[in-house]
C-alpha cells in the first residue's frame, strides 16, 4: 500500500473508540528520513519514476506525517479536539532486521551496531512519551513532532501544511473508497 495507507485505515477505524474517551491520541511512528521525502500523487507506487526503496520508504513517511497533521486538523473541526494526533521519529534503533541473514552477519550486526543503535526500550520511550505525557499534548496543532529524546523536531517544511495534508487526505480516503462525512461525525 503506498504512501501508508494501512496505518491512516487503523487510525480512522480507531476514531469512534477514541471518541469515547475523554481524552485520546493517535500516534503515528515515522522517522527522520521523511526529510528527504517528497509525496509525488501522480505516481506514488513509482510505475512511471525510478524506484528506490530510500525514495519509496521516505516518500511513506513523509504522506504519513501530512496525513496525522490533517487528521488532527479535521477533527478540530467537526468538534473532536480532544483527540491529538502526533507524529515520531522512535531513533535508530537494534532490531532483529538481520534475522534472516547468515548468524556469522547477525552476530557481527550485533557487535558492531549494538554500540551506536539504540536499544528496542530507548527507542520506544518516545512513542510512550507522546502517548502518555502531558507535555505532548500540550503541543501546538496540528499534529506535532517528536524526535528520540521525546523533543519537538525539525520536520520537512510541508509535513504539516494544509495543502500537503488535504491532498494526502482525500488520496487515501479515495485510495481505501471511505465515506468522509461517516468518519468525522461526532455523534458515532
Amino acid at each position: 500500500m503506498p504512501l501508508s495507507q494501512a496505518p491512516s485505515l487503523l487510525a480512522l477505524l480507531l476514531l469512534p473508540s477514541f471518541r469515547r474517551a475523554p481524552a485520546s491520541r493517535v500516534v503515528n511512528v515515522s522517522s527522520i528520513m521523511h526529510a528527504v521525502g517528497e509525496v509525488n500523487l501522480i505516481d506514488p507506487s513509482f510505475k512511471e519514476r525510478r524506484y528506490t526503496p530510500t525514495a519509496a520508504y521516505a516518500q511513506s513517511k513523509l504522506a504519513a506525517i501530512a496525513f496525522i497533521a490533517e487528521l488532527e486538523r479535521r477533527l478540530e473541526t467537526a468538534g473532536m479536539s480532544s483527540i491529538r494526533c502526533m507524529s515520531v521519529h522512535p531513533g535508530n534503533v537494534l532490531t532483529g532486521v538481520v534475522r534472516t541473514l547468515p548468524h556469522i552477519v547477525q552476530t557481527l550486526y550485533r557487535i558492531f551496531m549494538g554500540r551506536v543503535l539504540l536499544t528496542p526500550e530507548e527507542g520506544a520511550r518516545s512513542t510512550v512519551f507522546c502517548a502518555a505525557s502531558k507535555e505532548a499534548a500540550a503541543c501546538a496543532r496540528p499534529g506535532p513532532y517528536f524526535d528520540s529524546t521525546c523533543r519537538l523536531a525539525f520536520h520537512h517544511d510541508d509535513a504539516d501544511t494544509p495543502v500537503l495534508g488535504k491532498a494526502v487526505w482525500e488520496y487515501i480516503i479515495h485510495a481505501l473508497e471511505l465515506d468522509e462525512g461517516a468518519l468525522l461525525k461526532a455523534n458515532c
